[in-house]
């Protein structure tokens, strides 16, 4: 279990919180795994009825370490931590609950619409700066977004690339709820609470009924998705575009292909 995800279990609640402050919680390949485990151990206890996503430090997460962009691609998908992940989240029928309380980017984003019930602090913001980075969208969120917020609403985070602020997150309806800082995790803590007290399986039951019969759809477009990102990691605007990123400097996409 990697010690930069931080899980501990409290009245049925399984609380789960990006624990690497100093590097703005971006991800690792074993953040990942240890993420997966603990959402597919969430789905089996039955002891365990609310999920809480958290962010230590003044960021919920910076998505993907950028260094591990270019990492070798898996020779097994299903037993790759990042989409493991991303599946746990998309095939859960428990309730997921997010307290955000600084900047989400990428996957930071993108696993959050496969959740109930976001809080956002004050000051907190939102990207999924896939095309600025040469990439394409994942975790579902090419249907997802628009399912959720209009199809103006996803161009201005899928094709703009735009940082959006709680505020706007909120009226768009992608979170629930803007909250003082200070007031994140007694409100978060609070929803998860009493979400737990409710019976268990009725809750299982109304979220599977709310998400109706679409996993099927789901898979083989996040399959689709991250077969397409794999490609993108090849292409000379991705290498770029992270090379830029890490050098800080504009890249130069002026070049065809």
């Amino acid at each position: 279990m990697s010690e930069q995800i931080d899980i501990t279990t409290q009245d049925g609640i399984l609380r789960i919180a990006f624990n690497r402050p100093e590097k703005k919680n971006a991800i690792l390949p074993e953040m990942y795994r240890a993420l997966a485990d603990a959402f597919e151990r969430f789905e089996k206890d039955d002891r365990l009825r609310v999920l809480l996503l958290e962010g230590r430090g003044d960021t919920f997460t910076a998505g993907n370490d950028m260094a591990s962009f270019f990492a070798p691609e898996p020779d097994d998908l299903e037993s790759f931590p990042t989409f493991r992940l991303m599946m746990s989240a998309a095939r859960c029928d428990k309730p997921l609950v997010a307290a955000v309380n600084g900047p989400a980017v990428g996957i930071g984003v993108t696993l959050l619409l496969h959740f109930d019930f976001i809080l956002a602090a004050d000051g907190a913001t939102f990207q999924t700066p896939f095309v600025n980075l040469g990439a394409v969208p994942e975790a579902g969120s090419s249907q997802l977004f628009p399912a959720a917020i209009g199809w103006r609403g996803a161009a201005e985070f899928l094709i703009a690339g735009d940082r959006m602020t709680a505020t706007r997150a909120e009226q768009l309806g992608l979170i629930n709820r803007v909250v003082s800082p200070g007031a994140l995790t007694d409100q978060a803590l609070a929803v998860a609470r009493r979400i737990a007290e409710r019976p268990p399986e009725a809750v299982r039951q109304t979220k599977r009924l709310m998400k109706g019969d679409h996993m099927p759809g789901m898979e083989a477009l996040m399959r689709e998705e991250i077969v397409k990102f794999g490609e993108r990691i090849k292409s000379a605007e991705m290498r770029e575009a992270v090379s830029a990123f890490l050098q800080k400097r504009k890249p130069d996409f002026s070049k065809p292909g």
